[in-house]
């Protein structure tokens, strides 16, 4: 009686393990499809980096649209300091040179009291 208790109780598990097999493999079930994941947290997060990468690409636009007009604006500046500002100011300093030697040359023909500040005659004894 004992094995016929064992081969009974054997063709039993053996008919519950094929029926979890049959379910498992014929019978479509949840878990072989996968569902929408809805990440509130990672899509906002994703969001935020999205409008950070599009508000850090809009920043770099408006400075290299900056930094455009900057260097247009120097390269205008530097032909106007090239052409204008370094040509008046070299007349000036020529000007200031040829006044200042002007007046030293009065100065000395004058001198301090009207007379002249080199010598006028050499044969003369002071």
């Amino acid at each position: 009686m004992e094995t016929l208790h064992a081969i009974v109780q054997k063709f039993f598990v053996l008919g519950i393990a094929l029926c979890f097999m049959f379910v498992a493999i014929y019978v479509p079930q949840n878990w072989n499809k996968v569902e929408q994941a809805d990440a509130a947290i990672a899509t906002k997060a994703g969001q935020i980096m999205q409008n950070g990468t599009a508000l850090l690409q809009l920043a770099q636009d408006k400075i290299t649209s900056v930094a455009t007009v900057a260097m247009q604006w120097l390269q205008t500046n530097l032909w106007i300091k090239e052409y204008m500002l370094d040509t008046a100011a070299w007349w000036a300093a020529k000007y200031v040179i040829s006044q200042i030697t002007r007046s030293i040359v009065m100065w000395i023909n004058s001198g301090f009291q009207g007379s002249p500040m080199f010598v006028q005659d050499l044969e003369a004894t002071p």
